[in-house]
């Protein structure tokens, strides 16, 4: 299938990645000595949203600044990378010598090697061809930027502190998109006074989905106790990702109800709930409850008949 358009969307926010490398690896420099912003040619007055990310169509050729904000030269490579989720959905680059088979290998850079005075900017022009047999849907990878330089070794290891810089990318394929969402589990584990809930969410569709929701804690009265904000996360097509949310419990006892809601879509909820017991010895369930009762009855009982056979012997019975 061919596209007669392809929009491109990424982020000139920069986010610091850190790695440790081996005694023989490249390192980078300290973290923010260097930045990736939008190029001011490609702000749009009438579109205020391309102040903060690029929005347009492929082909046209494409350009980023790299800026060197630290006080002293350095050499700098840039090259592009494929970008995955990690298990609660946060925005994670491949490493620079894992294969592209993805938006990092859609990416050609006009330059891959420079030297930076501080405080000086440079333009780099690159192009993104998206092959013909791309999927419709949201695509993700970036552009990262390092220092050539090794950094120090990490006393008394062999290894060595990087610090990468980039931008995000995100390739949408249009057709027919699918936003879709499953909310698969809601479960919870209590140790040492911290109920810790886990809401797993799947992306059914090919398109990224934006969620965000909260989490309703109820008493046995019917009371809320207290409302936990599940924060916002990305889940890419065909992803899974777990949310932790804890809530510290540890002065409080009983039976509470825990009601998610995960909102995405604007207005599109899906709700799940669960109950659970909060006792000092941490997590009880009705089971092992009912088990520890069943237990006392069974004791006390046959207590009562040893004390009754007792008794009729001392009365010649």
């Amino acid at each position: 299938m061919k596209y007669s358009k392809k929009s491109i969307i990424f982020s000139f926010l920069v986010f610091g990645l850190f790695g440790l490398y081996g005694p023989h690896s490249v390192g980078a420099i300290e973290y923010g000595g260097l930045g990736v912003y939008p190029n001011i040619s490609e702000f749009d007055e009438k579109n205020p949203l391309t102040r903060s990310w690029f929005i347009y169509e492929l082909g046209q050729g494409e350009k980023i600044d790299i800026a060197n904000i630290s006080n002293k030269p350095v050499e700098i490579e840039v090259y592009p990378v494929d970008a995955v989720t990690t298990k609660d959905g946060a925005f994670a680059p491949e490493p620079e010598d894992k294969e592209k088979v993805g938006v990092g290998a859609w990416i050609t850079l006009a330059e891959s090697e420079f030297s930076l005075d501080p405080g000086q900017v440079r333009t780099i022009d690159f192009t993104v061809k998206v092959p013909e047999y791309a999927e419709v849907g949201d695509h993700i990878g970036a552009i990262i930027v390092q220092a050539k330089k090794p950094s120090e070794q990490v006393e008394g290891t062999g290894l060595r502190i990087a610090t990468r810089v980039g931008a995000r990318m995100y390739i949408t394929i249009p057709g027919e998109i699918v936003k879709e969402l499953e909310f698969k589990e809601f479960n919870h584990k209590i140790e040492e006074g911290t109920v810790t809930f886990y809401s797993v969410l799947a992306n059914k569709g090919n398109a990224r989905i934006r969620t965000k929701g909260e989490i309703e804690i109820i008493n046995i009265l019917g009371k809320v106790v207290t409302n936990l904000s599940i924060p916002e996360r990305e889940v890419f097509p065909q992803k899974t990702i777990t949310i932790p949310i804890e809530w510290n419990e540890a002065s409080l006892l009983g039976k509470f109800t825990a009601r998610a809601s995960v909102i995405y879509g604007g207005n599109q909820v899906l709700s799940r709930e669960l109950t659970f017991l909060v006792s000092p010895w941490g997590r009880v369930s009705l089971g092992m409850i009912l088990g520890l009762l069943g237990a006392f009855i069974i004791v006390g009982s046959w207590s009562l008949i040893v004390i009754k056979g007792r008794s009729r012997k001392q009365n010649g019975l």
